[in-house]
């Protein structure tokens, strides 16, 4: 029978405030089949016994319950000894990916979003003592047997699933089976799941959209214009059609035409600078411009200035996902920084919730992206009239 509190004083003895939580948070690791379920003493008892302040007691708590070491019931002020064999400690989460592991991750254009991603699971999934284990799906053309054969010979040891958003994975037989099986924990990250019973943790792309029309007004710009990929998916699903993306900067404040955003086939130099220059010989076109991401930001940052215009002087412009080159281009790049980290930490942390709770809170969870602010916004001179006016840079 465990005892109503659990009162570790005796059992370390720590020379200053962080080897109290290392001695602690060992204690609790090493002793776990003893302690679950107990009470840890009071933070005031702690700080008594111990010598050290209150607050460094409360921080110290509060560093085990994120680490999934403590819980705290509702409404109490009770830190309660987590059970780490009911939180999956020592077991692996499914990492699903379309193809080689290596060869996925350190991809030229795609390595810090999906490195950022895979960092945010694996380091939140080694505080709960969960190992990450990638897995390769089959081809497609497989068959049904040998699906069920993969599902059998993988899946039964694992906490659940965790799907890296990509728009390969749509088009996998074997993922859209296993999407369908209530029985497995799952959550898709940065992807749409048809599927009510699996989560979902992405970003709020209109949270994004609202931050560059704020940051846009602020410097006197009124009208936008956009450089996006033509793969909707790269919308990220919250928002797919760029009839949203007009509706989303118009309630944010901002004048936009369905001729101002242009469709940029990625990596195709002559059809960017086919598209800019259409839309430079647009009537009183904007000044400003946001990017869907930094290469197509950089790209029209370069094209401006062979056509002779500076950035911020003539033109502003916004990039998305906030490249470590960004502060190295020319000028710096604004960017909105996109929470890849944090999603993926986020979706370790509802994977283990429906694990436990079932799919009682299965929203859509999303993440605030934040805008870096550099230098390629100027402020409009306010001596100036009309869409076809030259912007000072600051």
């Amino acid at each position: 029978m465990h005892p109503k509190k659990f009162d570790y004083t005796s059992l370390i003895h720590p020379a200053n405030v962080n080897e109290l939580h290392e001695q602690l948070s060992q204690l609790l690791k090493d002793s776990n089949n003893q302690y679950a379920g107990c009470r840890i003493i009071s933070e005031r008892a702690a700080s008594a016994a111990t010598g050290f302040n209150r607050s460094a007691i409360h921080n110290i708590y509060e560093k085990l319950m994120i680490s999934g070491l403590l819980h705290r019931k509702d409404n109490s002020y009770s830190y309660i000894v987590n059970d780490l064999n009911s939180i999956c400690y020592g077991q692996c989460i499914g990492l699903a990916i379309p193809r080689r592991f290596s060869e996925y991750i350190i991809s030229h254009l795609h390595i810090k979003p999906r490195l950022h991603l895979y960092l945010g699971i694996a380091e939140r999934a080694a505080e709960l003592g969960i190992g990450v284990l990638p897995i390769e799906f089959p081809d497609l053309d497989v068959s049904r047997r040998e699906i069920m054969d993969f599902s059998r010979s993988k899946l039964p040891n694992l906490v659940g699933i965790i799907y890296l958003g990509e728009p390969e994975l749509h088009q996998n037989v074997s993922i859209d089976w296993l999407w369908s099986n209530r029985t497995i924990p799952q959550v898709s990250l940065l992807m749409h799941n048809k599927y009510a019973h699996c989560g979902c943790v992405t970003f709020s792309l209109t949270s994004a959209m609202r931050s560059v029309a704020e940051h846009f007004r602020e410097y006197g710009h009124f009208d936008i214009g956009v450089f996006l990929p033509p793969n909707s998916a790269q919308l990220r699903y919250e928002i797919s059609t760029p009839s949203e993306i007009m509706d989303v900067f118009a309630g944010s404040g901002m004048n936009i035409r369905p001729e101002w955003i242009r469709q940029i086939t990625f990596g195709d130099d002559s059809h960017l600078s086919a598209e800019l220059d259409a839309f430079l010989k647009l009537p009183g076109h904007p000044r400003a411009i946001w990017c869907m991401n930094d290469h197509i930001a950089f790209a029209v940052m370069k094209e401006l200035a062979r056509r002779g215009k500076s950035v911020p002087g003539d033109y502003s412009v916004i990039g998305m996902n906030d490249l470590d080159n960004c502060e190295s281009s020319v000028p710096p790049l604004t960017s909105v920084h996109l929470p890849f980290y944090g999603c993926g930490r986020a979706a370790v942390d509802k994977l283990i919730e429906i694990r436990h709770h079932g799919n009682r809170n299965l929203q859509t969870l999303r993440l605030q992206p934040l805008l870096t602010v550099r230098k390629s916004v100027g402020r409009r001179n306010s001596g100036e009239q009309g869409n076809d006016t030259i912007f000072n840079s600051i």
